[in-house]
């Protein structure tokens, strides 16, 4: 529904378009609840995005062309296209929120770049005494 994106100047304009879009989440929901009850379902089991586009098509059509004896066929025929659109549920799916990670995994940019190699440090070595005896017995301090 682009809820980030406004097209309004004034403080009444925004006021009427969050409105109109809160009317449109209202729709989508009524649309949803209904088409799932007609299944035996959770509203939250279909689709949000998908019933938001039916419901688009569905206003366009009772603006335009419809008379008002065709209301109920069209909403059932609504109603018929909403209950197609079931959510996939996989339990161990996750979806990433962060838009840029999204797009390198998708681009596939998500390995380093080519660059200077790592320098590897040898974790296994024993570190260096401080002190270093020499072969006459003399004691050595290392800095």
């Amino acid at each position: 529904m682009q809820a980030n994106v406004w097209h309004c100047q004034k403080v009444d304009s925004f006021e009427k378009e969050l409105v109109s879009k809160l009317i449109a989440v209202c729709l989508v929901r009524l649309a949803s609840a209904a088409s799932s009850n007609s299944l035996g379902l959770m509203p939250s089991d279909i689709s949000f995005a998908k019933v938001f586009t039916e419901v688009k098509i569905f206003l366009r059509k009772i603006t335009s062309t419809i008379h008002p004896g065709n209301f109920a066929s069209c909403h059932f025929e609504l109603m018929c296209r909403c209950a197609k659109y079931l959510v996939d549920i996989r339990p161990d799916r996750s979806f990433p929120r962060d838009k840029q990670l999204y797009r390198r995994i998708s681009r596939n940019l998500q390995r380093k770049r080519a660059g200077r190699p790592p320098i590897i440090i040898d974790t296994k070595k024993t570190p260096r005494p401080e002190l270093l005896p020499s072969a006459n017995g003399v004691i050595f301090l290392l800095s």
